[in-house]
């Protein structure tokens, strides 16, 4: 018999399947609907999975209500929008530039832009809080040398950490650590755009920002797409550059808390996972709201 089974060859490509689909099947699908079922349920005393009692939607319906949940969705789609589009704004121009000026001694140019990406998010976290240290950071002190040449005597220091500035201090990290990687797709994408585009559009007096509106963007509109679906879903699960630069608590007056943070903290620190699993699959709700409306504006462009 199991000699049978192996000279059939229409068997062989599910045998070489065998060890994705059990993975699948027990490190993402399975938690996938854990996950789904013990949002739809209440846990008992004993805090056992078999002592849950059903509860519908109300888990889903407590954390809409939670103020928490409200101040963290606003904090992630204003970080998610702050930075975001620069990261796009910046890395297609980069992008087209790298790409008229392609040579092997831009290959450090390259590297040079795709290394923030490469750089663990703890390091950048540390460079960054030793840059914008309110008492000994290099930015305030340069902002205080600039102040002082306007208002001598009167010192400038600049909390970044407070609740004014760390959505803007934390977009920024995120912004510098992902254009690299966009202005990378984005040059692999020109890679396969026409040349004698370009150049009709110099014999037609286009130049380089012309020539990025009527040629490249509309090019590379599928690569487009792509990136900000990316930058979407990753800047709403953005939980590392948050996490570190607030120190974990969220900052000042909770300003800095994202909703991946939101869901650690039910999980891990009020040890609440029904609420948790929730949280995490109204975000599941909103990506999939969103995706198709970024879509949609992109093909209309």
């Amino acid at each position: 018999m199991r000699y049978r089974i192996l000279a059939d060859k229409r068997l062989i490509p599910y045998l070489y399947l065998t060890p994705f689909i059990l993975l699948f099947l027990g490190f993402t699908l399975f938690p996938l609907l854990y996950s789904l079922w013990m949002a739809l349920h209440l846990p008992g005393e004993s805090g056992s999975w078999l002592d849950m009692t059903f509860s519908g939607l109300a888990n889903f319906r407590y954390v809409i209500e939670d103020d928490w949940f409200g101040v963290a969705l606003h904090n992630t789609l204003w970080i998610a929008l702050l930075a975001g589009l620069p990261q796009h704004l910046i890395a297609i121009p980069l992008a087209s530039f790298l790409y008229r000026h392609s040579r092997r001694k831009n290959l450090f140019s390259l590297f040079f832009c795709f290394l923030p990406y490469l750089t663990s998010s703890v390091v950048i976290a540390l460079v960054f809080n030793a840059l914008f240290s309110r008492d000994y950071g290099l930015i305030n002190q340069l902002l205080d040398t600039l102040w002082q040449l306007v208002h001598p005597g009167a010192p400038l220091q600049i909390d970044w950490y407070d609740a004014e500035h760390i959505r803007w201090l934390i977009a920024l990290v995120v912004c510098w650590k992902h254009t690299g990687w966009n202005t990378l797709l984005y040059l692999s994408a020109m890679r396969n755009l026409n040349k004698d585009l370009f150049e009709a559009a110099s014999l037609e007096g286009a130049g380089f920002w012309r020539q990025l509106v009527i040629v490249v963007i509309p090019g590379i509109k599928p690569v487009l797409l792509l990136a900000l679906g990316l930058t979407l879903v990753g800047n709403l699960q953005l939980f590392d550059e948050a996490y570190l630069l607030t120190a974990g608590t969220g900052g000042s007056g909770q300003s800095g808390l994202t909703l991946m943070m939101y869901i650690f903290n039910l999980a891990f620190v009020e040890g609440d996972y029904a609420l948790a699993s929730a949280a995490a699959w109204l975000i599941t709700v909103l990506l999939l709201l969103l995706l198709p409306i970024v879509k949609k504006v992109i093909r209309h462009e």
